[in-house]
């Protein structure tokens, strides 16, 4: 079965914690009323890739590195468990990188190691903006 190791509040995994789910799958990081939020770290085990970055009620959401299995690591904005804009693809020996378009559905031109971290700050300032208009749209 799937296994729960962390705090709780009034029955629900609230703060740090880490789930162990029957397929072996691993989620550890923040929770908040029982869901998946804030940083957190979610390993597929049976494809042996990790995805490390932000979650909103349980969902891949903000900016976030997915590793692959054979090594090769993406970034790219995250909203609702869907990729959105560009991103960065790296090398497995992060040495090579290219743009990633269409939501990080295509691989496009190569990118020198330093635009490749440009486009990297872009997708995290478009995180942070689209955030703070979600906050001032609820009246917070």
């Amino acid at each position: 079965g799937t296994s729960y190791y962390g705090e709780y509040v009034n029955g629900l995994r609230q703060g740090r914690g880490k789930t162990v789910f029957s397929n072996g799958d691993v989620y550890e990081g923040e929770y908040h009323n029982d869901e998946f939020e804030g940083q957190g770290t979610y390993l597929h085990s049976k494809y042996g890739e990790c995805f490390e970055g932000t979650f909103l009620n349980g969902n891949k959401h903000g900016v976030g590195k997915y590793q692959m299995k054979d090594g090769t690591l993406d970034v790219i904005r995250y909203v609702e468990n869907k990729r959105v804009g560009e991103g960065v693809r790296y090398s497995k020996d992060k040495k090579k990188a290219w743009i990633l378009k269409d939501a990080g559905q295509k691989k496009g031109r190569r990118l020198s190691l330093e635009e490749a971290h440009s486009v990297c700050q872009h997708c995290m300032n478009e995180a942070t903006m689209a955030d703070e208009n979600k906050e001032k749209k609820r009246g917070c």
